[in-house]
């Protein structure tokens, strides 16, 4: 009696789950253009009107809708065989007017750089230099050292790190920070990595292809961090 009992209530459960399962959740594509101008693209409210927007190559396209389109810098579409120098973007408030900024990594070892918001006022954004050289072709962004500021993980001149920024009279001062030691597993077209509290032990750790990175209690610029197969 105690066996048909429990088959009763394991059969109401699983009919239960089946009545009240949520319907699927249902997608729109919208094209934003018919040219190729980027590799990424990202988001953010760049017009603080409450509505995420999207940017990708020399464009912000306004949301909720993406009809409307901003320039950013001069526009000139690529061949799509061919490779644009605009790899991936992020956003940040890099000199901290409380307006989001735009951050492009370039073509794998070259110059980055950020485009500064002109506060809703129009015409072209002010470029800047960022790290001197971004390495990988697939960089991540996220905020390694828990500051609340998000940078690039990329690896640069045969070490794998990672970026951070700080703001002086209201400019960025950009750093690297290696975690590994110098390697030629590192070079400009390397590709895979990613981050996150692997241990959770609360600090986020750097993963390759091959094992990870441990974020140390205490960070010592210029000493690798444990690696772990």
């Amino acid at each position: 009696m105690k066996k048909l009992t429990c088959l009763c209530v394991l059969f109401l459960c699983v009919a239960c789950v089946t009545v009240f399962a949520a319907e699927p959740p249902k997608y729109e594509k919208i094209a934003l253009s018919d040219q190729f101008y980027a590799e990424g693209a990202y988001y953010g409210d760049f017009n603080r009107d409450g509505h995420l927007d999207v940017i990708a190559g020399p464009y912000w396209y306004e949301g909720p809708d993406f009809k409307v389109k901003h320039e950013i810098y001069t526009p000139e579409a690529i061949d799509p065989e061919a490779y644009s120098e605009n790899f991936l973007a992020y956003t940040g408030d890099f000199n901290g007017d409380g307006w989001l900024d735009y951050f492009v990594c370039p073509h794998p070892g070259k110059t980055s750089f950020w485009f500064e918001n002109p506060k809703g006022q129009g015409g072209h954004w002010k470029k800047h230099l960022a790290l001197p050289e971004l390495g990988n072709e697939s960089p991540m962004w996220g905020d390694i050292l828990g500051t609340g500021r998000e940078g690039p993980v990329y690896n640069m001149n045969g070490y794998l790190g990672f970026g951070t920024w700080t703001i002086e009279n209201g400019e960025p001062q950009w750093k690297f920070h290696a975690v590994s030691g110098k390697s030629d597993r590192y070079q400009r077209y390397t590709h895979g990595i990613g981050f996150g509290d692997i241990n959770g032990d609360g600090r986020a750790d750097l993963i390759e292809s091959i094992g990870w990175w441990e974020q140390p209690e205490k960070i010592v610029e210029g000493e690798p961090w444990k690696f772990h197969t």
